[in-house]
């Protein structure tokens, strides 16, 4: 399958939506299988079955959104890093960033004393994986322009300059850090959790050397400047960093002198303006992963946040219930405690959600818009930690969506992926149908009629 993949589920989208179901659940031990018939019973009574194993195969996806031109279509948090080991292979981010200038600075006679890419951490999710790794980055000089009226996916790749303006070992640091400003004249301090990356003196320079008027306005300035890429040098490391780019902190800060010895600090912000991006990229070929999406490994599912896999569900057996009232459908979907994967680096979805495709793009199903202002009690698709008796689940109603296969007018695929996939490094891994105990699987309470 290959789809750009664009969910967005907002609460207030579909606050329109008043509808109310009857769900009646009682248990009957009439089994039903796939491709079998619904057995003929009295129109009064409430049918259960609950051993409907669930087809599904992990998929590819092309891309995820990671830029648009409203700030609805931006990121929260944008990371960057890499990550590599035996199930899930290689991953890793790259940014790309415009900067923009503030205002006309006076750079006459003035002489550059420092010059760095300031990065400020995400207060809430500043990184996932091995926390104390560190790892190199590299900035480098687009010298293709983005756009900000357009929308960007995580397999954009503009060309930039091969030889780096920039580099820096970097790992994460709770401490807030200082950070110097003279705009009183005096030296100032503020603290926040940040990383630096040092910039050359002869991209210093050239920033300062620009003519005054290209700092008028934006779009002349861009012209001299089309952006930066920060990417990680290895992309066999252990952890990624994310990124808070919408305080106004990051950009570029220069610090330079006049003659009178006086230090003065321009900063090139990146701000609501400037395009701002993440690249994902994935390798799958060496790993566990790469056989399931090849299905050469039909036991195990694996989803994951970024432009990570999805998994594909076949619902084809809804329309066995062509005569039916669906009163309550729930699939029930199983972690797979395999040894190899360390859930306290990289943990389990707190969400996933289930969407069908629509001219390409991927839309939520009935179940999940008409729960969208409650989505943890009615719809589901939350993390359900387990215990000695059974691994860690999740549960989905989808009552609405098998209804509607039903009825002939449902899709009988839909996707199942983490939620909100583009802006999320968790990942997971869950039992398949072929399982003897813990297969996905769907419950049904239906009336005949």
């Amino acid at each position: 399958m290959s789809l750009h993949h664009v969910l967005s589920i907002d609460p207030n989208k579909w606050g329109g939506f008043v509808i109310t179901f009857l769900f009646i659940l009682n248990s009957c031990s009439d089994p039903l299988t796939l491709g079998g018939g619904i057995v003929e019973s009295n129109p009064t009574t409430v049918e259960y079955v609950d051993d409907i194993k669930m087809p599904a195969k992990t998929i590819k996806v092309d891309s995820v959104s990671t830029y648009g031109p409203s700030l609805s279509e931006q990121l929260n948090i944008y990371f960057l890093g890499s990550y590599q080991d035996n199930l899930f292979g290689k991953n890793y981010a790259s940014l790309y960033v415009e900067t923009r200038p503030d205002y006309t600075p006076d750079f006459t006679e003035g002489t550059l004393e420092e010059i760095f890419l300031l990065l400020p951490f995400h207060a809430s999710n500043p990184w996932v994986g091995d926390s104390a790794a560190t790892f190199e980055v590299e900035v480098f000089q687009l010298v293709e322009p983005l756009d900000r009226t357009q929308i960007y996916y995580s397999n954009l790749n503009p060309a930039y300059n091969q030889v780096p303006i920039g580099s820096s070992l970097v790992q994460y640091s709770p401490d807030s850090l200082p950070l110097l400003s003279y705009s009183s004249g005096v030296a100032d301090t503020s603290f926040y959790p940040h990383i630096k990356i040092p910039l050359s003196e002869a991209f210093g320079n050239q920033i300062m050397q620009l003519d005054p008027s290209t700092y008028d306005s934006d779009a002349r300035f861009l012209e001299s400047l089309n952006g930066i890429m920060v990417r990680p040098k290895s992309t066999n490391g252990t952890s990624l960093l994310g990124f808070d780019l919408s305080t106004g902190r990051a950009g570029i800060y220069i610090y330079y002198s006049t003659q009178d010895t006086i230090i003065n600090r321009y900063q090139l912000r990146v701000n609501d303006f400037s395009v701002k991006a993440v690249q994902y990229e994935n390798e799958y070929e060496s790993a566990l992963i790469g056989e399931a999406i090849n299905q050469n490994l039909d036991t195990l599912l694996f989803v994951e946040g970024m432009s990570g896999t999805d998994i594909e569900l076949d619902f084809s057996f809804a329309k066995e219930f062509k005569n039916a009232v669906i009163n309550k459908a729930e699939i029930q979907l199983f972690v797979a405690n395999h040894p190899d994967n360390d859930t306290s680096l990289f943990r389990y979805p707190e969400r996933i959600v289930l969407s069908t495709e629509e001219n390409g793009e991927l839309l939520p199903i009935q179940d999940i818009q008409i729960g969208s202002t409650n989505l943890d009690s009615f719809f589901g698709g939350v993390f359900i930690p387990g215990d000695e008796s059974q691994p860690g689940s999740y549960n989905m109603n989808v009552t609405a969506h098998v209804q509607s296969v039903a009825n002939g007018l449902g899709d009988t695929k839909v996707i199942l992926s983490i939620f909100p996939k583009r802006e999320s490094a968790e990942r997971g891994i869950f039992y398949s149908a072929s399982h003897p105990n813990y297969g996905i699987k769907l419950r049904v309470a239906y009336t005949q009629f």
